[in-house]
């Protein structure tokens, strides 16, 4: 199944690189 603090892990990771990425 899906854990949560897996899920907001990925979310906060993808976010960090996302916004790295856009500098």
């Amino acid at each position: 199944g899906l854990n949560v603090q897996e899920v907001c892990i990925r979310s906060l990771l993808a976010a960090f690189c996302f916004h790295t990425y856009q500098q």
